[in-house]
């Protein structure tokens, strides 16, 4: 008897499921914002002073009766199907330019045109999905309170989750690389570059402790693909709260609180407001490690990642200038933006950083040590890094032959300015 009585309960949610499952089918998410767009579109025809009366009531007859259908756009080359235009019907219509989403205008739609381009290859997110949860994914959860845990992640099978609004222009260096040139559309991406580079408050580029694409130090982790490393990666490896359970947690941590994920961190704390965080954080989302999304097996092709992958054996001598003829008030500047972090503000060995190395950074204003060293060894530890003259392996190359972004005139400026710190004063042998 208990026997039949399960078996009749589970009879009853097997049927449950299956008419569940029918509805769901017949009645799909997508239909209803179909559905509603095609009521919005006919009062707003209704309403446009543009259009003759005697048209409205046609063009309204035939809005209305337009059939429910799932829209694609297939673009063969990147390998995307992009079902998006499902449910954002009116990204290209400009009666929308003020209606609520999903429906409301894309601001720039004719800029890549859908046809060409799709939507993913921008917003990222599953092209192919017709659920907002499983087209959004992460970006929904992450604007609420409940964590994305990842077996759902791997549920749903995608790689690329929804990228944030707020750093949209991360995607734009998937073709338009800002290591090559300006991209003035994306003055976010170009803004934390240049922040990247050495503009902040510290007069410090990242690539002082970092590698970026094969240039840099070797004190902190390789930011090369930190973009794909990070993407999607949820819930966050950081350890303070909120952190932990933020998209791009670590990340976020790691710019605001960098001892908080590693209490030995160097890092300083860069003091960034909402905006330079926001363009850092773009800049950074922006480095991948190949531009497989795009062009599949083909790796980013920059001028520096090219320098940096020919190996370097010998410094090359130096064929032109000097420190007689170079710019003091230039080297000083080149000093400032790349080599204060570990030898600091005065040269004498004393930058934030350099308390976690060993062996420590020269001290530049010692004259009795700097004074013994000639012009030719000192550039070409500048010049190639501090290995090519028996020097410490952590003293990275500067010159664009070690695949730097010095040139050959920046390193005798540079030097210039060095030997300007020496006490007691540096006198050249004549």
């Amino acid at each position: 008897m208990a026997v039949n009585k399960w078996f009749a309960v589970s009879n009853v949610i097997l049927i449950v499921a299956f008419l569940y499952t029918a509805y769901i089918e017949q009645f799909p998410e997508w239909r209803k914002y179909q559905k509603e767009y095609y009521q919005m579109f006919a009062e707003k025809i209704e309403k446009d002073p543009k259009i003759p009366p005697e048209q409205k009531s046609e063009q309204r007859r035939k809005i209305l009766a337009s059939p429910l259908a799932i829209q694609q756009y297939w673009v063969p080359q990147w390998d995307k199907a992009d079902r998006c235009t499902t449910c954002h019907m009116g990204v290209e219509n400009d009666l929308f330019a003020d209606a609520p989403q999903p429906f409301k205008m894309h601001p720039h739609p004719f800029q890549h045109p859908f046809r060409e381009f799709g939507c993913t290859i921008c917003h990222e997110g599953q092209g192919r999905a017709t659920t907002a949860e499983r087209a959004h994914g992460l970006e929904i959860k992450a604007l609420g309170t409940e964590a994305f845990a990842e077996h759902r992640m791997k549920e749903i099978g995608w790689e690329r989750p929804m990228l944030p609004q707020k750093y949209i222009q991360a995607a734009c260096a998937k073709c338009h690389n800002p290591d090559e040139g300006d991209v003035p559309e994306a003055p976010l991406l170009m803004a934390g570059k240049k922040i990247i580079d050495g503009e902040n408050m510290l007069r410090m580029p990242c690539v002082t402790c970092h590698t970026i694409k094969g240039v840099g130090g070797k004190l902190a982790p390789d930011l090369t693909d930190v973009g794909s490393r990070q993407y999607n990666e949820f819930p966050s490896h950081a350890v303070g709260e909120p952190y932990k359970h933020m998209r791009f947690g670590y990340l976020v941590e790691s710019l605001k609180n960098p001892q908080a994920n590693d209490p030995n961190s160097i890092m300083p704390n860069f003091g960034f407001n909402d905006e330079q965080f926001t363009q850092v954080m773009t800049y950074l989302l922006s480095l991948q490690s190949t531009r497989g999304l795009i062009l599949p097996n083909v790796p980013f092709k920059t001028a520096k990642a090219e320098v940096s992958a020919k190996p370097a054996a010998a410094s090359p001598a130096p064929l032109t200038g000097g420190v007689a003829t170079a710019s003091v008030d230039n080297g000083k500047k080149l000093y400032e933006a790349n080599c204060t972090a570990c030898h600091g503000m005065g040269g004498k060995g004393d930058g934030p950083a350099a308390i976690a190395l060993t062996p420590k950074p020269a001290d530049h204003s010692d004259g009795n040590y700097m004074n013994a060293r000639n012009d030719a060894d000192l550039f070409k530890v500048i010049n190639m890094g501090g290995m090519a003259a028996g020097k410490s392996a952590l003293m990275p190359g500067w010159g664009v032959p070690a695949g730097g972004k010095l040139s050959e005139q920046d390193v005798w400026d540079l030097l210039a300015y060095v030997r300007s710190l020496a006490v007691p004063p540096y006198k050249p042998t004549q």
